[in-house]
This record gives structure tokens, C-alpha cells and sequence, in this order.
């Protein structure tokens, strides 16, 4: 990735609270990467003063259930994709989002658990069976994982 590249993370939850994503964007801008952040906080950011981090905060309507992912996912729709070399999908609700629109993006996916294996879906066995499914499909759209 050359020094300068142009890279989007797309969170839905707070950056503010996320220290693995937080970390990963202090080591990005160390090496003089731009990086634009879009995560979903109640809050203004208090972490970042850095000027190669962009923090924009893409607000849901709803607090939890489909209806947040979806109000997630339809805003994610919105933004152009193709002025970023890398785009960093640090959830499976931000990757779904992303599709591959563009060809010469890299997708990454920061993926910390994959939902076929995740403890709190195991008495929930549709849900688990239908989460699993949309990430199945959406990972061969990803470069690298």
C-alpha cells in the first residue's frame, strides 16, 4: 500500500470505545496514511486530533435490530467508495454494505469473530444460519481478510 494511499474505515459501533480500531488508525496515519472514519457514536469524538484521521459520524435512527443494520447499511450506500484505495469493513454489517462497486478497491475485512461461530447467536439458530449465510456470500467480494 504506497505511503499516501487514501483508506475508509466503516465501524458501526463507537470509535471512541473500540480500541482495536483505534489502534489500527494511530498506525495507519503513522504512516502517513489519510484515513476517513465513518462509525456510529451518540458523541463527538474525544480521541483523535490527529489531521490524517477524518472522523465522520453516520447517525442510525434506530438503537438496535435490523432496522439499525439497515439504516447502517443504506447510509453506507451513499458514500462514494471509489476515491479509496482501501476500504477496511471492521464488522460484517459495514462489509455488506461495501460490495464490491468498484474493482480497483481493496477490501478488507477486520473480521474479530465470524458469525457462524459466535457464542451469543448459539441459541439462535436462524438468525445464526442467516448471518452466517450473507457472510459467506459477501466474503468472496473481500481481498483479504
Amino acid at each position: 500500500m504506497p505511503s499516501d494511499a487514501k483508506i475508509a474505515l466503516f465501524f458501526l459501533g463507537d470509535i471512541n470505545y473500540d480500541a482495536r480500531c483505534f489502534n489500527m488508525l494511530q498506525t495507519l496515519a503513522n504512516a502517513s496514511h489519510k484515513i476517513d472514519v465513518f462509525h456510529n457514536s451518540n458523541e463527538v469524538n474525544k480521541k483523535e486530533n490527529n489531521q490524517k484521521i477524518n472522523i465522520h459520524n453516520l447517525q442510525t435512527k434506530h438503537s438496535s435490530g435490523w432496522l439499525r443494520f439497515y439504516d447502517w447499511f443504506a447510509q453506507i450506500k451513499k458514500i462514494k467508495i471509489g476515491k479509496y484505495q482501501t476500504i477496511i469493513a471492521a464488522d460484517l454489517y459495514s462489509l455488506l454494505g461495501l460490495n464490491s462497486r468498484n474493482k480497483k478497491t481493496t477490501i478488507i475485512y477486520d473480521v474479530r469473530d465470524f458469525f457462524d461461530e459466535v457464542s451469543a447467536l448459539n441459541n439462535r439458530p436462524f438468525k445464526k444460519m442467516i448471518w452466517g449465510l450473507l457472510e459467506k456470500i459477501q466474503i468472496k467480494q473481500v481481498n483479504t481478510i
